[in-house]
């Protein structure tokens, strides 16, 4: 028995011992690596953050709901076709109109003579918009909102001599494709029109014009009169073709184009494109090609994305 009992002493010690050492290690222990008694390993809450420094919102704009892809900011000094992508990746629309790009101009120093210089940074404004692009040149500005997943192309200078009718800010739809043809867009446009052979009244048409119709391409303005496929001049031939109406002909000058493809289908559901073309109107290029930093501010000037290259 009193073997036992010293055997129970022994054990009972060095629990204690182990207990002072545990409160001592708890007491050494920095105070945020400690434990609470709730918070054991596996069901400690975990924090992610998104480590890329380029977003660093500090605005109301949640924190990688904007993206600015640099295009081909650092490959062309040509402002007319240099530009820059604004991406919603959000689940909010945002509204655009009245933010700033800038770039890294006053992080940069210029030799001039024996001595370098500073200058200040570049900006731009984005500007009001058209959500459909008038024919006619009547042109009612508004806001450039980014719903979710809607990107700006957003070109330094302006759009140049793309038609006869004033081109401002514009968002893509159904019909832009046509514009393509006259112009070279620097990022493209999507030429996602609607078939020639869904145009209204096709049906009425006699068949030897819906059949030239539904052989059409999507987005392609004919040709009218010209030569023909062998060489020879002919007079009513669409895109070198002859022997059309003269109905048939006028239904095809009217409808397959820009502005025709605006009267026929600017109330289709699906009319609308996710693409908007933004213009800064700026006389010279606005990106370096190298030592760039490109940032983005909101309307109030608060950082919404920063980058650089």
């Amino acid at each position: 028995m009193k073997r036992n009992g010293e055997k129970g002493a022994f054990v009972e010690g060095l629990l204690t011992l182990f207990a002072i050492s545990i409160v001592i290690f708890a007491i050494l222990l920095p105070k945020e690596a400690r434990l609470g008694l709730n918070q054991w390993p596996g069901s400690i809450p975990v924090q992610t953050t998104n480590s890329d420094p380029k977003y660093v919102s500090t605005s109301g704009v949640p924190q990688g709901t904007v993206y600015v892809n640099t295009g081909n900011a650092r490959y062309t000094s040509d402002p007319m076709s240099e530009y820059v992508v604004i991406e919603n990746r959000g689940l909010n629309s945002i509204n655009i109109t009245g933010w700033r790009l800038g770039n890294g101009k006053s992080g940069r120093s210029y030799a001039v003579g024996s001595s370098y210089v500073q200058y200040s940074s570049d900006t731009g404004v984005i500007p009001q918009g058209v959500r459909v692009l008038s024919p006619q040149g009547r042109n009612t500005l508004e806001s450039i909102v980014l719903k979710p997943n809607e990107r700006a192309v957003v070109v330094s200078g302006g759009p140049g001599n793309l038609t006869s009718f004033p081109v401002v800010s514009f968002k893509e739809n159904s019909c832009t494709g046509y514009l393509a043809e006259d112009y070279s867009f620097p990022s493209g446009v999507e030429k996602m029109c609607v078939r020639p052979s869904e145009t209204p009244q096709v049906g009425s048409l006699d068949s030897a014009c819906k059949r030239y119709i539904e052989s059409m391409r999507s987005c392609h303005k004919p040709k009218f009169d010209g030569v023909k496929s062998d060489g020879e001049q002919c007079e009513g031939c669409v895109d070198g073709f002859e022997g059309l109406t003269s109905m048939c002909t006028s239904f095809i000058k009217k409808n397959y184009n820009y502005a025709g493809c605006i009267a026929n289908h600017q109330s289709d559901k699906d009319f609308e494109g996710r693409a908007w073309h933004v213009y800064l109107h700026r006389p010279w290029e606005m990106w370096a090609t190298e030592d760039e930093t490109l940032s983005l501010y909101d309307s109030q000037g608060n950082l919404v994305y920063q980058t650089s290259y």
